[in-house]
């Protein structure tokens, strides 16, 4: 009997996912260039968008998670070619291994790599980056991506996922039309789409399908939960707003802030409360002497940043639905920060 596929290389199973036809057609469009990029905050529906269009195109794919771990390059490369084994069922030579004699010339190896891989690919193939944010911003990954990206053949693509925008060092890909950007603005949910989700998930009246409509913003996640919650809870419209904002709330705290690291936590909630932070501030504040590459890196990672790195039109949907009433609330899981709390200015 065949070993159970890991995670981290199989596609993501879709439950009631509705086809998104208009951004089906983009993504077909985006195919005639080799790379794609589709960004967007979390909760987006960026993964469930490519899965869907994968199995409703029957695109011939290979679909990697990409972790921490992949800051390795040992580690990418080994799961990489598991992964490109698991897609042709043992029927290509294995990929070769990072080993110590090859890591002196890492982008000779990778170009090699990368050859060989494309060259056991079909026709159409897809091979799809999931969460692409998550590998370390000090590591060889961007520049091993680089060379994914130069190498990619006619007739194959490449897609990054990620809640960050592609990196600077792509601009040249996109100047020279290898490489094609679906964003935030493209990804968020359309009316039509809004009672398409609702019509599988929760029947509601179309009046208070517009309220959460207007109040998710397109914002997938959002819309998902609450419709959740007023499923378990009955369609009561004057409580749509408070649901809203418990939703956002429990998807924030249990999906992105739990999963940080403590001292991370601890960071992000110590700069929390002031109108305006910056990289040296937030060192000065925290005592931590790595408090400015912490925010610096939740931003570039797509993960909305507590502290106000960008202007406030930019930051992302999720850290503009959280108040500080909410900050409370997550200080309040923080017991060593309670004190700080009291110190803070009211309103």
């Amino acid at each position: 009997m065949p070993a159970a596929a890991l995670a981290k290389l199989t596609r993501p199973k879709l439950y009631s996912a509705i086809p998104r036809a208009r951004l089906f057609q983009r993504l077909d469009q985006a195919r005639e260039h080799a790379a794609i990029w589709v960004s967007g905050p979390p909760g987006a529906g960026k993964t469930t968008l490519v899965a869907s269009y994968v199995s409703e195109r029957e695109i011939p794919s290979i679909w990697y998670q990409v972790d921490a771990g992949d800051g390795d390059p040992a580690t990418f490369f080994y799961y990489l070619g598991m992964a490109a084994d698991q897609a042709a069922k043992g029927k290509h030579k294995p990929l070769p291994l990072l080993t110590p004699e090859f890591r002196h010339d890492l982008d000779g190896f990778s170009r090699r790599y990368f050859r060989e891989l494309f060259a056991q690919l079909p026709e159409r193939a897809l091979l799809v980056l999931d969460n692409a944010q998550e590998a370390p911003a000090e590591s060889s990954f961007q520049s091993i991506l680089e060379s994914f990206v130069d190498e990619i053949p006619e007739a194959v693509n490449v897609l990054c996922i990620s809640r960050a925008d592609p990196p600077s060092t792509f601009a040249r890909y996109a100047s020279t039309g290898r490489l094609a950007t679906l964003e935030w603005a493209e990804l968020r949910l359309t009316l039509d789409e809004t009672r398409q989700i609702a019509a599988v998930k929760q029947p509601i009246e179309e009046r208070t399908l517009l309220r959460l409509f207007e109040q998710s913003e397109g914002w997938a996640a959002g819309l998902t939960l609450m419709l959740e919650r007023i499923a378990r809870t009955g369609d009561v419209p004057e409580a749509i707003e408070a649901e809203t904002r418990e939703a956002v709330f429990n998807y924030f705290a249990g999906t992105l802030f739990d999963k940080q690291p403590a001292n991370t936590r601890q960071v992000l909630l110590r700069t929390a409360f002031l109108p305006q932070i910056t990289p040296s501030l937030a060192e000065s504040l925290t005592g931590n002497p790595n408090a400015g590459k912490t925010l610096e890196y939740q931003r570039n990672a797509g993960r909305p940043p507590f502290g106000l790195l960008e202007e406030p039109q930019q930051r992302p949907l999720l850290d503009r639905l959280l108040d500080r009433r909410d900050l409370a609330r997550l200080v309040q899981r923080e017991p060593q920060l309670r004190p700080f709390q009291r110190c803070q200015p009211a309103g």
